[in-house]
């Protein structure tokens, strides 16, 4: 009779203690899948973010600060959808763009061909000083007093809500004798956009900047140097050469006017496109390190040019 209720006892312990170690894995197990879909989420949303220091005010291009866009650019994951090439970059990514043509990251190794350039290589020492997303009410005219004062003439890409907001500013830059391009008409990003949206982003700026200067652009600069293939059809069908940049600044991610003259210095060379912005939210660093590099690439036999001039010269 005992022995018989001590065996009753042992096999009831054994199956509760087996219950509570399978019901340990499975937490365990549940706690882990948990974990990794968290960091899984987590990842996908800070790679999806676009990194911008732009601010919301009329014309800007997003509210994300540099918490981290522009990019000179950081390293992003590629957003759903769009390809995320904020500097040009060796490859291509493959991604659905709304049904219409494969995004592709711009090449900066690649020669120039007759549609793209990222700089344009000569012996006479000439570059090309680039500004994006303006115009702006304040720093514009700042930047045009320094090149005035310096004797350098740039190209202006401009977002064609900024032209209408600040049409007298726009106006100042054609009258200076510098080079207007086409950056969209709201910064949209048009690797993600289908053809009949790429096609009004790029008519609607230049429209833009027609009825403040009788001005035609026949430059596009595509907002993050994001491309796709719509971009490059309707590039070649409305007559318009895209061009990026060889050397980023970073200005746009306030980086130190001293730091901004260093990576010019550091790296310029003959035939260069620098890319800088006249937009900044805030605080723009970029009269500053103009200040400090113009005399000195000067001094070293620069010839500035505009974009236009650069690449179209032998």
């Amino acid at each position: 009779m005992g022995g018989r209720i001590t065996r009753r006892y042992v096999r009831r312990t054994r199956t509760g203690t087996e219950r509570a170690l399978w019901l340990t894995i499975a937490l365990v197990f549940l706690l882990t899948a948990a974990l990794l879909l968290w960091l899984l989420v987590r990842t996908y949303a800070s790679g999806g973010a676009r990194l911008s220091d732009q601010t919301n005010e009329p014309g800007g291009q997003g509210g994300e600060a540099v918490t981290g866009q522009y990019a000179g650019l950081l390293p992003v994951l590629p957003d759903p959808g769009a390809d995320t090439a904020l500097i040009p970059t060796d490859g291509e990514v493959s991604a659905d763009t709304d049904g219409t043509q494969e995004a592709e990251t711009a090449p900066a190794a690649r020669d120039d061909d007759d549609l793209v350039y990222y700089r344009h290589r000569n012996d006479r020492m000439d570059i090309a000083l680039s500004f994006d997303d303006g115009p702006h009410p304040s720093y514009t005219p700042e930047i045009l007093s320094i090149l005035d004062e310096y004797g350098v003439t740039a190209t202006f890409f401009m977002v064609g809500e900024n032209v209408q907001y600040w049409p007298e500013v726009a106006e100042s830059v054609i009258a200076a004798g510098h080079e207007v391009g086409n950056h969209s008409y709201d910064h949209a990003r048009l690797s993600s956009l289908t053809e009949t949206g790429v096609r009004e982003q790029i008519s609607r700026c230049e429209e833009a900047i027609a009825s403040v200067g009788e001005y035609r652009p026949h430059l596009l600069r595509p907002p993050e140097g994001c491309l796709s293939q719509t971009v490059r059809k309707l590039s070649r069908e409305l007559d318009y050469r895209i061009i990026l940049w060889d050397i980023d600044t970073r200005d746009w991610a306030h980086t130190p006017p001293g730091k901004i003259a260093q990576n010019i210095l550091d790296n310029v060379q003959a035939g260069d496109i620098i890319l800088m912005h006249d937009y900044i939210g805030h605080d723009s660093p970029t009269p500053e390190a103009l200040r400090l590099v113009l005399p000195e690439l000067l001094a070293r036999g620069y010839r500035f040019v505009t974009v236009s001039e650069l690449i179209d010269g032998n």
